[in-house]
């Protein structure tokens, strides 16, 4: 008889943790069923019996920064053979403005009915979802953008049973920067799960609170001209990896922020912004009216007030951008996207002024001091430009 597929799937990963010496528990906080080494709890996010944060552990050696991280992963995957890349992120745009997960990789099978790839394919793959900026900045592990590592594999029914070698991947991964078994649970779930045409089950991998990402093994996939096939999509997010890996020393914004906006008002939200516009800068998005373009123009206004309160605006997006340029395909990135990005925030600053003075906007080939003295000139003098540059920094 047919095991189903929830079955099948917790026994894939029991016969592989069980020989390792994890146990499978059921959580007393909240029910869940779930592996671990040590942990008396599932470790998830929302259960009650988990930490909120990770705690900084007892002989834990110094947070490494985070390329030095991302670095071990790739040396891990290099090891196995597997080479990390990432797709355009404006590349892909059926059904979704940007690219949000790793299964829209899978859009030309699913959609077109071209054939599979062969083997494991692993993607490093900066991505954007607009739904999480009202938290980003503010709450801990939540960005707009982020690195979504992800390990695929398309198969048969069969396919189940190489779930284990991808969770086997991912533990080395995480080991090589510091998170180690005994740190880790794997957490079962009881429904299925659902993303557009694939319906699956999933487990999720946490560590001190800490969602690090999700295995899912998705058993139907339906699509006008999909094959019969199966898949194995693990995904994480690398950026919590790496926050989790530094055991709680850091918050997890002040990890992703250059030096000094660490510890100023709102300066995970303002760092979230950068990340954000430095990415689709070198994606080659625009401010405009629709779609990602529209929310350029957003992110740019929002950067208008930090950058009249003198934060370095073009630094930030600057430290960003070499974040990206680690994973985005050489030959995709938009040569002085950033600094066309940075100028985009000071031309808005300056419009924005010009409309407080009553003034015509100064010439757009000015440097943004050159326009200031322009319209300070117009308005009555410093002291004038100076009340309108203190109210705009404060309301916009």
């Amino acid at each position: 008889m047919t095991r189903p597929p929830a079955a099948a799937f917790a026994r894939a990963l029991a016969e592989y943790l069980g020989p390792r010496n994890w146990r499978q528990s059921r959580c007393t906080h909240c029910g869940r069923r779930y592996f671990a080494k040590k942990a008396a709890a599932c470790g998830s996010p929302w259960c009650p019996g988990t930490a909120s944060v990770p705690g900084a552990a007892a002989g834990r050696p110094p947070a490494r920064p985070v390329p030095a991280q991302w670095q071990r992963m790739h040396a891990v995957f290099r090891g196995r053979g597997l080479t990390p890349f990432a797709i355009d992120p404006t590349g892909v745009a059926r059904d979704t403005d940007l690219i949000v997960s790793a299964l829209q990789y899978l859009d030309p099978v699913v959609h077109d009915g071209a054939p599979p790839p062969q083997g494991t394919q692993i993607l490093s793959q900066p991505c954007v979802r607009w739904r999480y900026l009202p938290g980003a900045g503010r709450e801990e592990g939540v960005s707009s953008s982020f690195v979504n590592l992800s390990s695929l594999e398309t198969g048969e029914g069969g396919l189940v049973d190489r779930v284990p070698a991808h969770l086997d991947l991912w533990l080395d991964g995480l080991s090589a920067i510091g998170l180690h078994a005994r740190e880790i649970t794997v957490a079962l779930t009881d429904e299925e799960c659902a993303y557009g045409p694939y319906r699956g089950i999933r487990a999720d991998v946490n560590s001190g609170g800490i969602e690090l990402g999700e295995i899912n093994w998705y058993f139907e996939v339906d699509g006008p001209t999909a094959p019969a096939f199966s898949v194995i999509d693990c995904g994480f997010s690398f950026e919590r990896m790496a926050w989790a890996a530094a055991g709680g020393q850091e918050a997890y914004h002040d990890l992703l922020s250059p030096l000094y906006l660490v510890g100023v008002a709102d300066g995970g939200v303002l760092n979230d912004r950068c990340r954000t516009l430095a990415l689709l800068a070198l994606s080659g998005v625009r401010p405009g009216s629709r779609g990602p373009r529209r929310h350029v123009r957003q992110l740019t206004d929002e950067l208008v007030a930090p950058f009249l309160r003198g934060v370095n605006v073009r630094g930030c997006l600057h430290h960003a951008a070499r974040f990206w340029e680690q994973f985005l395909p050489a030959g995709s990135l938009v040569p002085n996207a950033v600094d066309e990005a940075s100028a985009a925030v000071e031309r808005r600053a300056l419009d924005l002024l010009a409309r407080a003075l009553r003034q015509p906007a100064p010439p757009q080939q000015l440097e943004f001091s050159e326009a200031a003295d322009v319209l300070a000139a117009r308005s009555g003098g410093r002291v004038v430009l100076s009340r309108a540059v203190s109210s705009l920094a404060g309301v916009v």
